[in-house]
């Protein structure tokens, strides 16, 4: 099964992608990197550079995937205290554009 996992690069997002590959999946991931660490994407899966917020991006890298696990996050502790408006449009912006790519491209399960 081919699965697309957003916010590959974080704790959550690379332990999840370390787990499907081991158990046969093929693995597409996308990270921009705010927060994550390049090195925690498993060599076998596909890994894009880039943000959800690209909705036309996201499109893209998700054609073929029957799976999609939206991990993405921003990851400061507090940022929403002292900036919530950039936090809340990064989250339903991203979350949005995540599930309009995974609607276009018939993707089975969203998580």
């Amino acid at each position: 099964m081919k699965v697309f996992i957003t916010g590959i690069s974080g704790l959550l997002g690379s332990t999840m992608a370390r787990y499907l590959i081991n158990n046969g999946n093929e693995v597409v991931g996308i990270d921009n990197m705010i927060g994550g660490v390049e090195g925690n994407v498993p060599e076998m899966a596909t890994y894009i550079r880039g943000d959800i917020l690209d909705t036309e991006l996201m499109k893209e890298s998700m054609k073929g995937c029957e799976v999609v696990f939206h991990t993405a996050s921003l990851p400061y502790e507090g940022l929403s205290v002292f900036s919530p408006t950039i936090t809340a449009t990064r989250i339903v912006s991203g979350t949005l554009s995540t599930a309009v790519a995974a609607i276009d491209n018939k993707v089975r399960l969203f998580v």
